[in-house]
């Protein structure tokens, strides 16, 4: 934390400025009760709730849903010149499982975490936890599923514990 001083020089401490400062100890906070009501949930208004059942109803009965945009026909489309564009054909996207039989082995959830680092890539990473009642959850990084990075996490987690679909 750092601010400058009016000459414009770096400072060590931090400064601020305020027109009323209220000290709150720690038997405020302790002994705080809430008086005021609950919040209510936001209201829907009509026009959307208008336009959600017609959207309902629409998937409903398998009819095309009517166009929300107004004067469409009525705006000129400008005309656009595309080059022809050489798309690469699409590879399925592939996920590596980690399973961890025990969700409380830290030391191993930190060296999967820090292999995984080491291996950015495209590849998702889905982490099943639990022996019994598994849960599954996808991670918020995507991995280089190499072959590096595969022995790597089957010598640290285990063979059975690594698979890569």
């Amino acid at each position: 934390n750092s601010a400058r001083d009016r000459d414009g020089n770096l400072g060590n401490e931090s400064k601020l400025i305020a027109d009323d400062i209220i000290v709150i100890t720690d038997n405020d906070i302790n002994g705080y009760e809430s008086t005021g009501r609950k919040m209510d949930a936001p209201k829907i208004s009509s026009a959307v709730k208008k336009e959600r059942r017609e959207a309902y109803r629409n998937q409903k009965n398998g009819a095309s849903p009517k166009s929300t945009v107004k004067n469409d026909a009525a705006k000129p489309q400008p005309k656009t010149h595309s080059a022809p564009v050489n798309v690469a054909p699409e590879i399925p996207a592939s996920k590596l499982f980690v399973y961890i039989k025990d969700p409380n082995d830290h030391s191993r959830l930190v060296k999967m975490k820090s292999v995984c680092g080491e291996n950015a890539g495209t590849t998702d990473v889905v982490l099943v936890l639990g022996e019994k009642e598994k849960s599954a959850m996808r991670l918020p990084f995507k991995v280089d599923a190499n072959d590096n990075l595969l022995s790597q996490l089957k010598n640290t987690l285990g063979e059975e514990c690594v698979v890569l679909k």
